[in-house]
């Protein structure tokens, strides 16, 4: 980077296009337009990099949250077995009676596995998949523990 040096925010990129575009405009330098429009090359391509970063670290917080929701409606009723694995959360237990709260948290059922699922939007499921659930707890790390009834995260 060559013009925009430093600059970690959208705010700082911002001041600085601002800052240069006055200095190097063609109308102040003679018509000579080179070096304005590389900066406003630099300036297009680190916007981007920036927009996406701030995207992505909101939809971080937002993934966070959608998680927090999921345990913490879980977390009311007692005995349900909870795997957490990869991104999925995996549910088991006495969960006939309480099918309907679960639909409306957002988990799915799974017939062959026998339990309620999460998985984030962008996660497509195999269903060709002939994976046990030991299988898929093997591969991707499993976090296991159990509901205790009016509990809450933080």
């Amino acid at each position: 980077m060559k013009y925009f040096v430093n600059v970690e925010s959208m705010e700082e990129l911002k001041k600085a296009y601002r800052k240069l575009a006055f200095q190097l405009h063609p109308d102040r330098n003679n018509g000579i337009d080179t070096e304005f429009k590389m900066m406003v090359n630099e300036y297009d391509l680190l916007f981007k990099q920036l927009q996406n970063s701030t995207k992505n670290e909101s939809e971080k917080v937002e993934d966070i949250n959608i998680y927090k929701d999921i345990i913490n409606g879980l977390m009311r009723f007692e005995g349900l077995e909870i795997d957490i694995i990869g991104t999925w959360i995996w549910v088991g237990g006495n969960t006939k009676v309480i099918s309907k709260e679960l639909s409306k948290l957002g988990l799915h059922w799974a017939k062959k596995k026998i339990k309620w699922y999460y998985r984030p939007e962008d996660q497509k499921c195999s269903r060709k998949s002939n994976m046990t659930y030991e299988d898929i707890k093997n591969k991707y790390g499993c976090k296991s523990f159990k509901s205790q009834g009016s509990f809450c995260l933080a």
